[in-house]
């Protein structure tokens, strides 16, 4: 006989199901304000040039449209912007899609269909970006030929023109790929794969195997992929080392192209990667009973490899391993998943009654939930003076709970809901309305100074005070 859910839990479940749904909706109509939009929209940032439309701003902080950095001036009226896509529209493309299918509201649909149509016509090569196919560069004095064929630009310089006034002719904008790498361009992958799996549109399949290709031929033969850089074997001979986050995201992301298209070659890709990961997870007995063991290393661009560990890669982590695990029943994917699951969680600030995570900062009911964003193995401590890191906790809950269903084991899920409800308490408070420099107009969005949740959460106030901040929580 099937275990039927207690009334007063089940209304319980719901009321946290609906708050997390309207939260959900909030932030994607928050995210949408940003959106460089057509003249004609009802929405966003509506410039003049077809070439930005989907991109946002770089960031914006105190109510100017970025802050200080590169030439702009914080708290002025700019002449100089930077917009990017990248990352930033994968993400608002799924949650407008998301949204689209939940409420069937067609403004949702209208919102995707922006980001879509700059997908469409920002791959490389595209006559609307300045970056070609394929560069001829001199590295060290060596020729090397980068080829950006399937990566997207993802950057637009936009500069006032002699006027000194956005959104009129004579401004510059220059559409380009500023940073090509996997990281910039997995998550407009994830939305269209999103997309095409509801919609079947072939020109989306057609975009994720031209970017498919690019990715494939980026990766380093020992499977692992490099930061934010036009990178090639010949940066390995160098002695570049790879990045983890970029590894495991790219791994996900070819499992998912794999079972979309069935092409062996992205599942072998895939395969790759996750062997990779297999090999850096620290499993020996001098990691047994520290705080990094079954954690992957937090590699970068360095010239050395480092021991320091993050969680801002740790939701991808479990979906490429869980995947991987499910397409080739190699069962070494499943027990590194639930290794790293168990790792992840030991990084989850919980109360005292439960059996995992870290009760350090149990009594702070801000900090329950949140999981800190790494440990440095050389200085013994969390990273980023105690930092409960947004991104860490948003990605994670996915990969917790697709574990969750192929394994049937719910505590997965019960620190994925815990992990959810302390984003709820994230949301900023403040919803007084601030101005927006943005290119041609000033609009004002209801906000505070971080934007509608803060990137990171830090318990250790007496680190924050020290900085001369207020205390987020008393």
């Amino acid at each position: 006989m099937a275990l039927q859910t207690p009334p007063a839990l089940a209304v319980q479940e719901h009321d946290l199901a609906s708050r997390y749904y309207g939260l959900g909706l909030e932030a994607t109509n928050w995210i949408t304000s940003f959106q460089v939009t057509p003249l004609n929209a009802s929405w966003g940032i509506p410039y003049q040039d077809q070439r930005t439309w989907g991109l946002d701003p770089f960031y914006f902080d105190n109510g100017t449209i970025t802050a200080g950095t590169d030439g702009i001036t914080a708290g002025q009226r700019q002449t100089l912007a930077f917009l990017i896509a990248g990352h930033d529209a994968g993400l608002g493309a799924s949650a407008a899609l998301d949204a689209y299918l939940q409420t069937k509201d067609p403004r949702y649909l209208n919102v995707f269909n922006v980001y879509y149509d700059y997908f469409q016509n920002a791959q490389i090569p595209s006559g609307r970006t300045s970056t070609p196919a394929l560069i001829l560069s001199t590295i060290h004095g060596h020729n090397i030929t980068l080829d950006n064929s399937g990566y997207w630009a993802e950057q637009a310089d936009v500069s006032a023109g002699p006027d000194a006034r956005y959104g009129t002719q004579d401004d510059s904008v220059n559409l380009h790929a500023a940073f090509p790498s996997p990281e910039h361009g997995n998550l407009i992958a994830a939305a269209l794969i999103s997309y095409y799996r509801w919609a079947h549109d072939e020109s989306a399949l057609q975009i994720l195997n031209r970017y498919g290709n690019w990715l494939v031929k980026l990766q380093i033969k020992t499977g692992n992929y490099t930061g934010a850089f036009p990178v090639t074997q010949y940066y390995w001979n160098l002695g570049w080392k790879p990045r983890m986050y970029e590894t495991t995201e790219s791994a996900w992301i070819l499992a998912e192209l794999y079972l979309l298209t069935g092409n062996v070659t992205y599942l072998n890709s895939a395969v790759a990667a996750g062997q990779y990961m297999l090999s850096r997870q620290f499993m020996s007995q001098e990691w047994v009973n520290t705080p990094v063991y079954g954690a992957l290393p937090y590699e970068w661009n360095g010239t050395r490899y480092t021991t320091a560990v993050s969680t801002n890669h740790g939701g991808f982590t479990l979906l490429a391993w869980t995947q991987l695990y499910r397409l080739t029943g190699d069962k070494r994917y499943l027990s590194a998943a639930e290794t790293y699951a168990k790792w992840l969680m030991s990084f989850q600030v919980t109360s005292a009654d439960m059996a995992w995570g870290n009760h350090t900062y149990a009594i702070d009911p801000m900090a329950v939930g949140g999981y800190y964003y790494g440990y440095d193995t050389e200085k013994h401590k969390f990273g980023s003076d105690v930092a409960l890191s947004l991104w860490s906790a948003a990605y994670s809950i996915r990969g917790l709970l697709f574990l969750t269903r192929t394994t049937s084991d719910e505590t997965y899920a019960r620190s994925a809901v815990l992990a959810a409800d302390w984003l709820t308490r994230m949301r900023y408070p403040d919803t007084s309305l601030v101005p927006l420099q943005a290119l041609a107009i000033t609009k004002y969005v209801s906000s505070s100074w971080w934007g509608l949740y803060p990137q990171f959460y830090q318990p250790d106030m007496g680190e924050v005070e020290k900085a001369g901040i207020p205390s987020f929580a008393k």
